[in-house]
């Protein structure tokens, strides 16, 4: 089961992450490609580790 300061984890680095994400989706339109490159590598970044983190939790029986 999951406790009460664990899900403060989960939605503060769900959070963090989602916004990095939207952030940097919102500058594609006004960058240049080079730039486009570069914020989808850290976009991606962000999404893996998200990804990681919400795994290690499901596995951890809800502890961060």
């Amino acid at each position: 089961m999951i406790d009460a300061e664990a899900i403060e984890d989960i939605v503060h680095e769900v959070n963090s992450k989602a916004s990095s994400l939207v952030g940097g989706a919102g500058l594609m339109q006004k960058s240049t490609p080079t730039d486009r490159d570069d914020l989808l590598r850290v976009m991606a970044q962000h999404a893996e580790g998200l990804a990681r983190f919400l795994n290690h939790i499901r596995e951890n029986g809800g502890r961060p």
